[in-house]
């Protein structure tokens, strides 16, 4: 069975390059640009790996890594952030 894999970016680009890399290497990727198309995205895909912009239009990705451990059935879900956040702080 083929491990799901969801990311949450608004940078289209970003989202894409990172969709057709792990294409290749023979996972199921979905993706979204927002939070609120993420959580339904979340709810029907049920991912293996979640990978989640920090800084999102509709919502802090510190508050959504937040919301989705509150969600029993999502609290062994590992979250790998990206960001082009750089400063030390975040």
């Amino acid at each position: 069975m083929q491990k799901k894999i969801l990311i949450i970016d608004d940078d289209r680009n970003i989202a894409k390059s990172l969709e057709e890399i792990l294409a290749k290497e023979g996972y199921l990727v979905f993706s979204s640009d927002n939070w609120a198309e993420g959580l339904i995205k979340l709810q029907e895909v049920n991912p293996d790996l979640l990978l989640l912009d920090l800084v999102l239009p509709d919502h802090s990705g510190f508050k959504i890594a937040q919301e989705i451990k509150a969600i029993p059935e999502f609290v062994q879900l590992p979250i790998v952030a990206i960001s082009l956040k750089r400063e030390e702080v975040d």
